[in-house]
């Protein structure tokens, strides 16, 4: 009986000790995982970005806009945006969309980024 409970102890201990090792051989990948993800799906870029992107832009038509929920994705050397703008409800789909098309050219000459741009109607009518 007693060295049947002390070969229990010892399993459990061992187990205990197993788990901790394998617990630290498998976060140093859930690190770079969860990094490797982050890219993919977007994250939120530096303020200096985000700036010259409100200032692309706002250079590309005299409307008041709002940019917003913006993230930049990346997949190796290739960078993607993706934003929300703002445009007032007054605008035609086919004038916000040769805006956005204006808007996503120059983003591509300036900053060689492609952008998706997501356009949102602004005010009430």
């Amino acid at each position: 009986m007693l060295t049947e409970n002390l070969f229990v102890g010892l399993a459990r201990r061992k187990q205990r000790i197993l788990t901790n090792v394998s617990w630290l051989k498998i976060q140093p990948g859930n690190v770079i995982l969860k990094d490797s993800i982050s890219k993919l799906l977007g994250e939120v870029p530096d303020e200096k970005l985000v700036e010259q992107i409100k200032t692309i832009a706002g250079n590309e038509t005299e409307h008041d806009m709002q940019i917003h929920h913006i993230h930049l994705h990346s997949y190796g050397e290739h960078q993607e945006i993706t934003f929300h703008i703002r445009l007032p409800n007054i605008m035609s789909v086919e004038d916000s969309h040769a805006l956005v098309t204006t808007i996503r050219q120059s983003l591509r000459e300036t900053l060689s980024i492609e952008a998706t741009i997501h356009v949102e109607p602004s005010g009430k009518r």
